[in-house]
């Protein structure tokens, strides 16, 4: 028995070594087809691109957002670091919190206090904060670091029912807005008032499609609307006269939800007939025949409704706003969620549908954007090395977009709104400082 056992072990690690290289060519095969999938997904894209630009040149006025867009585009990328205390995340860590690890950007310049320069940049000025309930968290982790710098409670009453916060007060002005504060109803200050406390207001106004009906009585605005193509609520409040009023407009137009009745089936794959649907007419077959996995049919739909539902309604909404004489004067900025196309294997077509319109909004609002006077802003910090990622909560899924809902006070949350907050402030002083320039 002692003979064979240097065998056993030396058959052993062979297959221990063949079960390694199929592993290793499984993953590299994955990797290889997802690399071609991008590849097909970005002609696509480059052709929408192209016939949307085609008869818009870039002029002075687009270029400038281009180069602004550039500018803070370091803010979101950086790395992690570690204390010697902690390596690695725990299963016990929650999927935003990483305790013990920091995230330093990119950019060369460092902020100590990115909330102290934003009030400095937003005297007597007004920012408005428009679309889905994501914008409605960013609008409250600004609001939060406003809470910290001014030590002074900014309550929200909900996204459907924001009025207007009045931020960057001064100390000295307490004492004379105390009955002011307590007032059920708030009395909008004037702008001597906000010239006089050096403070501003932030508003935000939820609008899942940046609806842009002129008449505030529209039916969008009024009533219960679902969508019929997803058989989803669409909420819009009417934003376009906060938008007159506003020096700054950040906008942001979320993923298309996946239709109602893809969560028929009990099946954990729900029922995508709707995406199978598509092969039956070539011309939305875009990338290839339903021999595809799931996953590709997936992105195949994700696909069609970027091109046929998100960019039409978009640009339709860029369009309106670029023909209001005092709205297309404004500072504008649009953001998405970082780029997430190279998903687990594990993932469910819902997130894996989400996640792909994500990577296609980003390719193509940061060529679009210059073109409409937007400057165009992807929110969301590179994850921790692989084997460090945290967890996802136990009995769901995790989208892309859950980093923008990270609470503040966990590590993730705080990367989050001092990357955010940074990138904004580089707006401010870059356009206050063509504005002076043009002014001469």
């Amino acid at each position: 028995m002692r003979r064979r056992a240097p065998l056993r072990l030396v058959l052993l690690a062979a297959a221990l070594g063949l079960l390694y290289l199929l592993l290793f060519l499984n993953k590299a095969a994955r990797l290889s087809r997802g690399a071609a999938l991008k590849t097909s997904l970005d002609h696509f894209l480059d052709e929408a691109i192209s016939e949307h630009t085609r008869f818009r040149a870039l002029n002075g006025s687009a270029s400038t957002p281009r180069l602004l867009q550039d500018s803070i585009a370091c803010f979101t990328q950086g790395t992690w670091a570690a204390s010697q205390n902690s390596k690695r995340f725990t299963k016990e860590v929650e999927h935003c919190d990483a305790p013990s690890y920091s995230f330093t950007s990119a950019c060369p310049e460092r902020r100590t206090d990115p909330t102290a320069d934003l009030c400095s940049s937003l005297v007597a000025k007004q920012i408005l904060f428009v679309g889905p309930e994501t914008t409605y968290h960013l609008h409250s982790l600004c609001l939060n670091a406003l809470e910290t710098h001014g030590k002074r409670s900014l309550s929200c009453l909900g996204p459907e029912f924001c009025t207007f916060h009045h931020i960057c007060r001064s100390q000295s002005s307490d004492t004379a807005n105390a009955a002011n504060n307590h007032s059920r109803f708030k009395k909008f200050p004037r702008v001597q008032e906000l010239l006089a406390t050096n403070s501003s207001i932030l508003r935000y106004v939820l609008s899942t499609t940046l609806h842009t009906a002129p008449n505030p009585k529209d039916d969008a605005y009024t009533l219960p609307t679902v969508d019929p193509t997803t058989g989803v609520r669409v909420k819009n409040a009417y934003w376009l006269a906060h938008a007159k009023r506003a020096h700054i407009i950040i906008m942001n137009r979320g993923p298309v939800p996946a239709p109602a009745w893809t969560y028929e089936h009990d099946s954990s794959r729900g029922n995508w007939s709707f995406a199978d649907s598509l092969y039956l007419d070539p011309s939305t077959a875009y990338l290839g025949d339903t021999t595809h996995p799931l996953a590709v049919r997936v992105i195949n739909a994700a696909l069609h409704t970027t091109l046929t539902h998100f960019l039409p309604s978009t640009l339709h909404s860029l369009r309106v706003i670029e023909s209001h004489e005092v709205i297309r004067h404004k500072h504008k900025a649009a953001f998405t969620m970082k780029d997430p196309l190279n998903p687990r294997s594990d993932i469910d077509p819902w997130s894996l549908y989400y996640n792909a319109q994500v990577h296609m909004q980003n390719r193509l609002m940061r060529e679009l954007l210059p073109y409409y006077g937007v400057v165009f802003y992807a929110q969301g910090i590179p994850e921790p090395p692989e084997g460090d990622e945290p967890p996802p909560a136990p009995g769901r899924r995790r989208y892309v977009g859950d980093c923008l809902l990270c609470a503040p006070t966990t590590s993730y949350g705080k990367a989050m709104q001092s990357m955010f907050l940074s990138g904004l402030v580089k707006l401010l002083e870059e356009s206050i400082a063509d504005v002076a320039v043009g002014n001469q």
